[in-house]
């Protein structure tokens, strides 16, 4: 939690996404989940396990979630069909929309 209080105090300093349109928004939830989500061996989706590595792309994802919130925006209702997926991850999708 320590974390996650001193990256928004962070971003409200430097708000980088403040002019970003909603559907860059939308890319950016895209790519940070595509960092952070993964198929486990029994083909369920499994989160990378946290550790030092993990860190930028949670900051990244508390960012974008305060920028939401600044903005009135539900980042649990962006529409997973509005992002574009490559053919390998089609199967990502599927699982993604049933969680």
């Amino acid at each position: 939690m320590e974390n996650e209080k001193s990256w928004r105090l962070e971003y409200r300093i430097r708000p980088y996404l403040r002019h970003a349109p909603e559907h860059r928004l939308k890319g950016r939830l895209h790519d940070i989940m595509m960092n952070i989500l993964y198929l486990t061996a029994e083909g369920k989706i499994g989160a990378k396990p946290s550790g030092r590595t993990q860190n930028p792309w949670l900051q990244k994802l508390i960012e974008l979630e305060h920028e939401c919130h600044v903005r009135g925006l539900d980042i649990q209702k962006f529409s997973i069909e509005e992002l574009t997926y490559t053919k390998n991850l089609e199967i990502i999708k599927k699982n993604f929309s049933k969680l």
